[in-house]
């Protein structure tokens, strides 16, 4: 069923009035048939800075805002990517915690920043499977070069689209039980996330085009997660990843259906080629604490499919 949105053209003024803002900007949206309110946000590049990071909103449905408000995050995640040329699918789970009471100091022909550290959790298992602990490595660019620096552990199963580990086969409405010894000041924990079903989406594939002056309605079926979020982003061919986020949707869906209105269509900007990669993520989400860690930590359980689209 078709939702319509009413809201005055005087809120999306003001959302480009303020898109200069150093926080992700805001529109709430509301349906008077929905349970919840659906939010539009405009996504923000990290600051001028020589360390590299490339978008993975597209692999962990995770924005910066996500990022900064939580130090630790425990993932498992399918992924499929329809880039027209070929169809990619991943599936992996991933513990990672920062830090963030202690900055780690970086240095060098570079200039002077800091960054996070990741914490040992000790020994850790999904299921019956147990993680591999991988080193986070950051890359530094200076003027001649680029530098690569250790700055701790993380835990994962499968393949995040960077670096392929031990074999993750992801299931839809599965509880999984994700567990650790602990280490240091991190004491033993134990906690589950339950994840969607499957959800097939109707009518969206990389040859679709999309009109900014038509409407957008996405339908699938299956259950979705607690949450549905639409992601817009420019696309990199090298890679063929998402390059910088530009604008999510996010729902608590009450139905098979989510509308995304020609006036937002036309808040994207113009490309020379009209593509964009759009990000459909169901997902359940909480948030979780852990002894010894002294930062909020979120856990979520989702599916991610990506979408190469033209936007005329």
């Amino acid at each position: 069923m078709k939702r319509s949105f009413q809201y005055s053209p005087a809120i999306l003024v003001i959302a480009l009035l303020i898109s200069a803002c150093d926080q992700p900007n805001s529109i709430e949206l509301v349906d008077e048939r929905a349970s919840a309110p659906l939010e539009v946000l405009f996504l923000k590049e990290n600051g001028d800075t020589p360390i590299i990071k490339e978008s993975s909103i597209d692999i962990t449905g995770l924005t910066k805002l996500d990022q900064e408000q939580y130090a630790g995050s425990i993932l498992i995640t399918s992924v499929k990517s329809d880039l027209r040329s070929h169809v990619e699918q991943l599936s992996y789970a991933r513990i990672l915690l920062e830090d963030r009471t202690t900055p780690f100091p970086l240095s060098g022909s570079f200039g002077t920043y800091s960054t996070y550290p990741l914490i040992d959790v000790g020994k850790a298992r999904l299921d019956n499977s147990d993680f591999d602990l991988n080193e986070w490595i950051l890359r530094i660019r200076s003027t001649l070069t680029t530098h690569f620096v250790r700055t701790g552990v993380f835990y994962k199963l499968g393949n995040d689209g960077i670096q392929v580990g031990k074999p993750f086969v992801f299931e839809h409405n599965h509880d999984y039980v994700v567990e650790a010894e602990g280490r240091g000041v991190v004491k033993p924990f134990i906690m589950d996330i339950r994840t969607p079903g499957r959800m097939t989406l109707e009518g969206l594939s990389s040859r679709t085009v999309m009109f900014r002056d038509e409407d957008l309605v996405l339908r699938w079926q299956g259950k979705a997660g607690s949450l549905v979020q639409v992601i817009f982003s420019t696309y990199n061919k090298v890679e063929g990843r998402a390059a910088k986020g530009l604008m999510l949707l996010k729902a608590n869906p009450v139905g098979n259906s989510l509308v995304v209105s020609s006036s937002l269509l036309r808040l994207l900007p113009e490309s020379s080629d009209g593509e964009f990669l759009v990000s459909v993520v169901s997902a359940n989400r909480k948030t979780a604490t852990i002894e010894g860690f002294p930062h909020k930590v979120l856990v979520q359980a989702a599916t991610i499919q990506n979408f190469l689209v033209t936007l005329r």
